[in-house]
């Protein structure tokens, strides 16, 4: 699920139902589309106000039970310029104290980068004889977060392992880099210096053989981006960019969202 911050600004402004829609309609095609995971690119909101992470909350919940799923930051989930913006705390003053989200990360498949914190997680499962860890990374993750994250995938040499971060892929296919993204660079409020996608290629994605997949949004692309990197040891990582917040914004919320098939040894995939 791309970035849903128009949408979400939209529904809680004029009482539209968007998100609810999306997510609705992933609830219900779960079984007959054989879903396993749904993962969400950030910018849940576009104003990082209580009123939008409300709206994303009561609709995105509609997935617990039904299927596993992760919410991460983007740029404007950490908006703090005023007084009602949330700063950083939105993602766990609403979906850190949703039960049913937590407990995706805090029982024996997931995972935190800190305890109490959905910022960052991990949740892994399995589908027929392949095993899959899907690592979900703050917007901008600082070092810590990466030198964590290496921990988290040396742990599991067996699995396939997808990362998903807010800003990675850049409107070119290729990982972001200063010159790209403004937003990328810098440090974050804590003093913690920011990594963009050239940087969390070089210090994390390209260092594991198990690593397969990275996806992210944050540049806004009518069309989904991608491209193929090789690590240091000679594995292939498809890198792909799914933001359709432009078309949501010149047309009206369109309720995109990408379905990847996986063949059964997850060896190949399409869209």
């Amino acid at each position: 699920v791309g970035d849903i911050q128009y949408m979400t600004e939209w529904d809680a402004k004029n009482g539209t139902t968007y998100v609810s829609q999306i997510h609705q309609w992933i609830a219900d095609n779960v079984d007959s589309k054989n879903i396993q995971y749904v993962a969400g690119m950030g910018d849940v909101t576009n104003g990082n106000t209580a009123a939008e992470w409300q709206i994303a909350l009561d609709v995105i919940t509609q997935l617990n039970g039904k299927v596993p799923y992760s919410v991460i930051n983007g740029n404007h989930d950490h908006y703090a310029n005023n007084s009602s913006q949330l700063g950083w705390k939105g993602i766990d003053q609403y979906f850190g104290k949703n039960e049913g989200y937590m407990s995706q990360f805090t029982g024996e498949n997931g995972g935190l980068y800190q305890a109490g914190s959905v910022a960052n997680t991990y949740y892994k499962f399995t589908v027929g004889s392949t095993k899959w860890l899907f690592i979900n990374l703050d917007f901008a993750p600082s070092d810590d977060v990466l030198a964590w994250a290496n921990r988290v995938v040396a742990a599991h040499p067996d699995h396939k392992v997808v990362m998903t971060t807010h800003g990675y892929v850049h409107m070119d296919g290729g990982p972001i880099s200063d010159e790209d993204s403004n937003s990328l660079d810098g440090t974050h409020p804590d003093g913690t210096v920011k990594n963009n996608g050239e940087e969390m290629w070089t210090k994390f994605v390209s260092l594991h053989e198990n690593i397969v997949m990275v996806l992210s949004g944050h540049m806004e692309a009518n069309n989904i981006m991608m491209s193929q990197g090789k690590g240091v040891h000679g594995n292939t990582v498809t890198q792909m960019l799914i933001d359709s917040q432009d078309s949501d914004g010149k047309l009206g919320g369109l309720g995109y969202v990408l379905l990847y098939h996986f063949n059964e040894d997850g060896s190949e995939f399409y869209t």
